[in-house]
């Protein structure tokens, strides 16, 4: 892919990898990317999961941990979008579990979309 097609690909409300910012994070490194990639691929699931069941118990204390940790996952996959509203989950101090339970249905539903555009990534390097 030329430098030109990765420009016209930031992150939209159609998309949720920003592929031109996630290579400026790894010095435009494709293989590199492609690892941390692999990395998000293999263990979002088991963080969105430890998020529900922080929400189920009722713990946001800890459902503003996780958010904070899957926060700085998207961050490093190019999901800025995901990213923030993530950082709303955590920011969210006062707010009961219920109040955050929108912002998680949003978070596994753009990620839904974010990971058939990282497996794209992935297959394409």
């Amino acid at each position: 892919m030329s430098q030109e097609q990765i420009v016209e690909r930031p992150a939209t409300a159609q998309t949720q990898f920003d592929e031109r910012g996630a290579l400026e994070r790894v010095d435009n490194d494709r293989e590199l990317l492609a690892e941390v990639v692999a990395s998000f691929l293999e263990t979002i699931d088991d963080d969105l999961a430890d998020l529900d069941q922080r929400l189920a118990e009722g713990d946001a204390a800890m459902a503003r941990r996780v958010a904070h940790r899957i926060k700085g996952a998207f961050g490093a996959v190019g999901a800025g979008i995901l990213a923030s509203r993530a950082f709303a989950m955590e920011s969210a101090r006062e707010a009961e579990c219920r109040q955050l339970e929108p912002l998680a249905r949003e978070i596994r539903t753009l990620t839904t979309q974010l990971r058939s555009e990282l497996e794209a990534f992935v297959a394409g390097v």
